[in-house]
C-alpha cells in the first residue's frame, strides 16, 4: 500500500524546502494538487484512509515530532495472515512511515527514539498507541501555527527567497488570516479544558482570538459567548467587561438596519461588469466560483482593506467588488 502511494507521488514532498508551505497542511490540497505535497501527518492520513477502504486496520500513531502509521492484524490472525492459536496474544502492530519510506519501521527504533527524547520506558506505550481524533486536529492546527509563524518571520526578510508560500487558490493574505484564526480556535477547543482560564498556556490563545474576532470575524459572536465568555466570568476582572462590551457592540451592529443602496443606477450599470449567477475561473488563483453579489466599490472597513492590500490594486477601492462562492 505504501509503495502504491509513493509510486503515485501521493505521500511526502518533492523537496524539503517546501516543508512549511501552508498548503501542505491541508489534505484536500494534497489530493487535488498535481504534485500532492503533504506533511507527515497528511501522508499518514492518506495512507490510513485508503488502507481502511481495502479492509486494512490502519491508524495514526501519536509519536511526537513525526507521525507514523500503525497497521493491526485481524483479531484471529497474525500480520502475515497465519491463524492465531487459542490463548495467543494479539501481535504488536506494524509501524510505517509513508512520508519517508515504504519499508516497515522496527518498534525498537521507535522506542530508542523515544528514549533519546527523555521518555521513560513506562511512558512509551502512551506514544506508541493510536491517536485520538482530537489529538490529530491539535497536531494539524499546530502545523498551521508553525507555518504562519515561519511565513511571517521570513516574509519580513526580503532577501530570503526560500520562505514558505501561501497557495490555497484564493487571496493569500486572507488565506493566511483564515488558517491562523481556525488554528487558534482548534487549539483552544480541542486542547485541555482545564487550561482554558486566563494566564494558562491555552488561555494565551484567548487574546489572539478576540483581537481577530473584533477586527475580522464579528460573525463568530455566538462562538465567543459559548466557549470564551465562561472563562471571563469574574465581574471584578476588567477584561470581563471589555469582552461584554465588545459583544454588545457586535450585537448592536447586527441589529442596526442596513442602509439601502439602489443598484439600478447608471453607475452600477456601467461599473459592474459581471452579474449574479455567473460562473468564473479566477485568472490569478485558478479557483472556480459563482458570483452571489456585488458592490459598486469596496464596502469593507479600513482594516479589512489594509490586510487585503486593496489600495495597491490598479483602481484601488473605487471599483466593483464581488461576493463569490
Amino acid at each position: 500500500m505504501v509503495r502504491f502511494l509513493r509510486n503515485r507521488n501521493l505521500t511526502g514532498l518533492s523537496t524539503e524546502l517546501a516543508y512549511r508551505d501552508l498548503q501542505n497542511t491541508f489534505i484536500g490540497i494534497a489530493l487535488r494538487d498535481q504534485e500532492h505535497p503533504s506533511l507527515p501527518l497528511i501522508s499518514v492520513a492518506i495512507f490510513c484512509v485508503l488502507a481502511q477502504r481495502v479492509g486494512i486496520d490502519a491508524r495514526c500513531c501519536g509519536i511526537p515530532n513525526h507521525v507514523h502509521a500503525m497497521v493491526f492484524s485481524p483479531d484471529d490472525e497474525t500480520l502475515d495472515g497465519r491463524p492465531l492459536m487459542a490463548g495467543d496474544p494479539r501481535p504488536d502492530p506494524m509501524y510505517l512511515d509513508p512520508y519517508r519510506s515504504e519499508t516497515e519501521v522496527p518498534i525498537q527504533s521507535l522506542r530508542r527514539m523515544l528514549s533519546e527524547w527523555g521518555l521513560q520506558p513506562r511512558q512509551h506505550a502512551e506514544y506508541l498507541g493510536d491517536s485520538s481524533t482530537a489529538n490529530v486536529i491539535l497536531r494539524t492546527s499546530r502545523n498551521i501555527l508553525a507555518t504562519v509563524h515561519d511565513f511571517r518571520a521570513h516574509h519580513r526578510n526580503t532577501e530570503n527567497t526560500g520562505h514558505p508560500t501561501i497557495r490555497l487558490h484564493a487571496n493569500p493574505f486572507a488565506d493566511l488570516d483564515n488558517a491562523f484564526y481556525a488554528a487558534l480556535w482548534a487549539n483552544y477547543i480541542f486542547g485541555n479544558p482545564s487550561r482554558r482560564s486566563e494566564g494558562t498556556t491555552q488561555g494565551q490563545f484567548i487574546p489572539l482570538i478576540l483581537e481577530r474576532f473584533e477586527r475580522l470575524y464579528p460573525m463568530d459572536a455566538s462562538l465567543i459567548e459559548q466557549h470564551i465568555v465562561p472563562s471571563y466570568n469574574n465581574p471584578t476582572n476588567a477584561q470581563h467587561w471589555e469582552l461584554r462590551e465588545a459583544l454588545r457592540v457586535v450585537r448592536a451592529a447586527d441589529q442596526t438596519p442596513k442602509q439601502l443602496r439602489l443598484r439600478n443606477t447608471r453607475a452600477s450599470r456601467e461599473g459592474v461588469k459581471y452579474k449574479v449567477g455567473q460562473v468564473f475561473r479566477h485568472r490569478r488563483y485558478a479557483y472556480t466560483a459563482v458570483i452571489t453579489g456585488w458592490d459598486i466599490e469596496c464596502g469593507m472597513d479600513s482594516d479589512w482593506m489594509s490586510i487585503n492590500h486593496v489600495d495597491s490594486l490598479a483602481r484601488g477601492r473605487h471599483q466593483s467588488f464581488y461576493h463569490a462562492l
